[in-house]
């Protein structure tokens, strides 16, 4: 097994516990185990299509995309799996997907895969409010569903980067009924080590003990901090602290 450190927030570093492998079941025709529970993932996209009502009105109006399409530069992106694609489609795709990125819909978050070093051709992403930092039980419940699915029917995924970000995130102060996190979330903490610490609780909420301990995946956490409040470019240092790596 690997090793590997966990820091809650800048300076605090302490040893995590091993999150083990959902074996890709033999012998199972890929499709038709693939239908089977690909309602259920459908289900859960109503919890998160509601987002695009939490952008405030002066912000362009979030899109909603498959895992594959192409971001839209200063444009909310709302992305799901099984949206707008037959599950013979997202099965091919996920055939082909080698990382899987979890982030925001903030439009700031559109560049990340060039960021990372991605190919965009080989990589999923999750967008919804809140990225990685999920405070209600349920949304990080189905987060967590989600990945699992994608790891389940993407053979050769090998990457999973989970986000939170900074500078004032829509979604994060809308679950917190409009208190800014830091005040929310961690009394006098400042916004950076609050959303670090939650992002770390939300992440061990998903609870990806079957994925991680085989140690075949590298998985990274990390807090985006967005230069200025705009669209981050790839020149930039774009984060402040990883938050969790687990590495091969």
């Amino acid at each position: 097994m690997s090793e590997y450190v966990v820091v809650s927030a800048p300076n605090e570093v302490t040893k995590g516990t091993k999150l083990t492998n959902v074996n890709h079941e033999e012998g199972v025709n890929p499709l038709e185990d693939f239908m089977n529970v690909a309602s259920k993932i459908s289900n859960l996209n109503a919890i998160f299509l509601q987002d695009q009502d939490i952008v405030p009105r002066n912000r362009p109006t979030p899109v909603v995309r498959n895992m594959w399409d192409s971001a839209i530069s200063g444009v909310h992106s709302i992305r799901l799996p099984l949206l707008h694609q037959t599950p013979e489609q997202e099965l091919e795709q996920l055939n082909q997907t080698e990382a899987l990125l979890i982030t925001c819909m903030d439009p700031r978050m559109a560049h990340l895969e060039e960021i990372f070093g991605l190919d965009s051709q080989t990589t999923a992403r999750i967008s919804i409010a809140g990225g990685g930092v999920q405070i209600d039980q349920n949304r990080n419940n189905a987060l967590a569903d989600y990945i699992k699915f994608v790891y389940k029917y993407a053979p050769n995924l090998n990457k999973i980067i989970i986000t939170g970000h900074t500078e004032i995130c829509a979604g994060v102060r809308y679950m917190s009924n409009g208190e800014p996190v830091e005040t929310t979330l961690y009394g006098d903490h400042t916004e950076v080590s609050a959303t670090a610490s939650h992002l770390l609780d939300a992440f061990h909420e998903l609870d990806l003990t079957e994925i991680i301990d085989k140690g075949e995946i590298d998985v990274h956490l990390l807090l985006i901090h967005p230069l200025e409040n705009q669209d981050i470019q790839c020149d930039e240092i774009v984060y402040e602290y990883c938050i969790f790596a687990h590495t091969r």
